[in-house]
């Protein structure tokens, strides 16, 4: 493994936002996914991984939902600020569980925690929806801070590398 970069979580939140939603904060993807950062409304209820739900969100915001379902957080999930700091949580804790590996977590984001800790890391495998998406994100990543976003990296001062790297495959199973 390569000595980890810091780079620039909040514009690869943004590249995120930008592959996602382009922006728009009334998006809805075919799936069902809602708002800038295109959560499914079920991962906002039960996000998993230390982070707050969307009500704990809104709750803490002045909302204050009685309602705790999927729709009610499809609701949410189309106002901007719920959106992004859900995306914020969910991107760091994608991070955090693939010990900073980038490329994972950002799969992890697209195609689900456990479809990502189980790929063999080589991009052949990926869905095509991901082929596309991680590739996307790290151009607009560059578009936005002039650098390249690194395969394993820090943010801030928080290290998101484990200090026992994660075998990789060899032979055949290798990038």
């Amino acid at each position: 493994m390569a000595d980890p970069a810091n780079f620039d979580l909040k514009s690869l939140l943004d590249a995120l936002i930008y592959a996602e939603s382009n922006n728009d904060p009334m998006a809805v993807s075919k799936d069902g996914a809602v708002g800038l950062t295109q959560m499914m409304p079920s991962t906002a209820v039960n996000p998993r991984n230390d982070v707050k739900s969307i009500f704990d969100r809104a709750d803490a915001q002045g909302f204050g939902y009685s309602d705790k379902s999927p729709s009610s957080a499809s609701g949410l999930l189309a106002d901007p600020n719920l959106s992004y700091m859900m995306g914020d949580d969910y991107l760091r804790a994608m991070l955090d569980l693939n010990n900073g590996e980038i490329d994972r977590a950002l799969a992890a984001y697209n195609w689900g925690p456990t479809n990502a800790m189980n790929w063999s890391g080589k991009f052949s495998d990926l869905p095509a929806e991901s082929k596309d998406y991680i590739p996307k994100i790290r151009s607009k990543y560059e578009d936005l801070t002039g650098s390249t976003l690194p395969e394993y990296g820090t943010y801030g001062t928080q290290l998101v590398v484990s200090p026992v790297p994660k075998p990789k495959p060899i032979g055949l199973l290798s990038r």
